[in-house]
Parts: C-alpha cells; structure tokens; sequence
C-alpha cells in the first residue's frame, strides 16, 4: 500500500514538472519580450576601456546614440561595435551586456605614425593610413610627410594618395637602429626622382619606388656609415634609387 502510494506521488511530481516545462516553453517567448520591452534591463551605464580620455569619450557618446535607452536584451553589440569602430581613433571595439544595467566595450586604437602636411593643412595618419584627426599637435615629433597643396583627407578614412602610401612604406621598413646609426628621418616628400627621406639637418636620400625599400635603406646606412664626419657633413643627398649602384651628391655642387 505504501509503495502504491509513493510510485503515484512520485508519478504525481513528473507529471507537475513536465507540465511546468510545458508552461515555460509556451511562456518564455512572451516573458523575453515583456522583460525587453520593460525597464528591468535598461541601458544605465556603458564601460569603456582600452582608450584614453578623451576617445574613452568619444566612443561613450557613440555607443549612447546607438543603444539609445534600450534594454540590454534588445541591444544589438554588432550595432554598437560598428558604430563605435566608426570613430576615427578606433581600431577595434568588443561589446558585452554585463546585466543589469550595463554596455562594457573594450576597444584597441590606432596611434599616429606620421603628419601628412598639404600646404598649410596637416593631418595625423597611423602606420597604415588611417586619417585620424586634422591638425597637428604644435611639439609634434613624428615624421612629415609632404604633399602638393589641395590634397583634402577625411578623418576616420584611409588614405589613398600614391605618394602618402609610399612614404609610410618608407617608415615602416625604416629599422630601429635608423636614427641612432644615421639620424632623425624627419620629413618625406616626392621630386622628380621619387620619394626623398630628408634625414638630420637636410641631407636627402633619395629612394626612387616604392620597390627594394629594405635593400635600399640598408645599403644608405652602408654608405652613410662608411663616411667620416667631416664627408658626411658636406653631402647634400644620397641616392639609391638604384641600390646596386648608390650615388652622392655634395652641398657646394648642388642646389640646396
């Protein structure tokens, strides 16, 4: 009697559960979309992290126009991330919902390599042509990279000017050792040669292409490095356009 009575509640009990299984599954989808439509889960703050201050900034007021009150179950992270990867400075952007209330976005950021200058306008770039901002800080160190008057960039763009490509090419194969072995490269442009790195107090090295950039900056640390001080000094450009071949020109027997 007693076992009949057990196997009927314990009989009794799956038939509950399995009947508020069936509740759940019937009522889940409706639940999801009153909790989402409510305030339970509301967007109230958004974490940034993985920038400065002042991206930091920026990419909060992005993401607030994105998410604009909804609830983090209706969020879309692609929405924000893109939104977000829009910003000029911002390379990459990751969004979680860290329940209840709030966006977490880690993002990575591009860092300025070189100042595209084009008559009195310049332009910070990263390594591999990102336009980051218009205007230039006044102690800028980093390298100039000069252009014919006209040349307009939009920040959060790439940029696709042949000779600006060329010369980040040109800081990008520059070895470490560069400017301790030969000097400051500080300043690229184009003449009718090519592109010309201006090193130190002006001597030109002249690179022609864009090809051999490796071999060419090797064999001009190679020639520089040969020279005595004095010889040095007076030499108005170096040119390895053909590298095989590298050829010197002094200050008094050219035009400076």
């Amino acid at each position: 009697m007693l076992r009949r009575r057990a196997l009927k509640q314990a009989e009794g009990r799956r038939r509950l559960a399995l009947l508020c299984l069936a509740v759940v599954v019937v009522l889940a989808p409706g639940g999801y979309w009153i909790l989402a439509g409510s305030s339970a889960f509301a967007v109230s703050g958004i974490s940034v992290s993985g920038g400065g201050a002042i991206v930091s900034a920026e990419v909060h007021q992005a993401a607030s126009e994105a998410v604009k009150g909804k609830s983090l179950l209706r969020v879309d992270a692609g929405d924000v991330a893109r939104a977000v990867e829009r910003l000029p400075y911002v390379r990459t952007a990751t969004v979680d919902r860290s329940f209840p209330h709030t966006l977490s976005i880690r993002i990575t950021t591009y860092h300025p390599a070189a100042v595209v200058k084009s008559g009195k306008t310049g332009y910070l770039v990263s390594a591999d042509g990102r336009v980051l901002s218009e205007g230039v800080p006044e102690k800028s160190e980093l390298p100039v990279i000069r252009v014919a008057d006209g040349l307009a960039l939009a920040p959060g763009t790439r940029v696709r000017h042949g000779a600006v490509a060329t010369a980040l090419a040109v800081l990008h194969s520059v070895p470490s050792s560069f400017s301790r072995r030969v000097g400051h490269l500080h300043k690229l442009m184009t003449d009718d040669t090519g592109i010309v790195a201006v090193i130190g107090r002006g001597l030109h090295l002249r690179l022609g292409s864009g090809d051999q950039l490796d071999l060419k900056l090797q064999v001009a640390v190679r020639v520089l490095r040969s020279m005595q001080p004095a010889t040095r000094s007076a030499l108005g450009y170096v040119d390895v356009t053909v590298p095989g071949r590298p050829a010197l020109g002094y200050k008094h027997s050219i035009s400076t």
